[in-house]
């Protein structure tokens, strides 16, 4: 596990350092006035440092045998949610918000708890509901309406 853990950590490390470095690159702002890099370019630094911290915390941490961390058993999980998450940022803006969250939501919950549909229909029923309340009426952000057109 922790030859994994080193490589998952500079992996993280590079993708934080890459990404302050493209921050960078925009106006920082300052405390009071930020710019438009100062978000991406403080959670790139903080990424790269606690991936930092966590490669060598694994480095003094005793073996426990395990050789991946990704077990096969659950590959195909994994995947599925990887997939639906690629599909639902792709159908976001045609379907609309609602449809979209309400597929990946239902996918999300059954690989979570295979074998509840109906569990998985109501809970993805509430999780949308409740999203779309919350963001779209009471804070007013605006969601891609889609098919719907709401």
């Amino acid at each position: 596990m922790r030859r994994w853990d080193r490589i998952a950590s500079v992996v993280v490390l590079a993708f934080g350092g890459i990404v302050a470095f493209a921050a960078l690159k925009m106006d920082l702002g300052s405390l009071n006035q930020p710019g438009p890099g100062f978000l991406p370019s403080g959670g790139a630094c903080l990424l790269a440092v606690l991936s930092l911290v966590y490669v060598v915390l694994s480095f003094r941490r005793a073996p426990d045998g395990e050789e991946s961390p990704w077990p096969k058993r659950h590959g195909a999980r994994l995947i599925a949610v990887v997939a639906s998450l690629a599909l639902y940022c792709a159908a976001l803006s045609s379907a609309g918000y609602i449809p979209a969250t309400f597929v990946l939501m239902v996918i999300l919950f059954l690989v979570a708890d295979p074998g509840k549909w109906h569990a998985a229909l109501v809970k993805a029923a509430l999780s949308t509901a409740i999203t779309y309340l919350v963001f779209e009426k009471l804070l007013m952000v605006q969601f891609p309406a889609g098919l719907l057109g709401a």
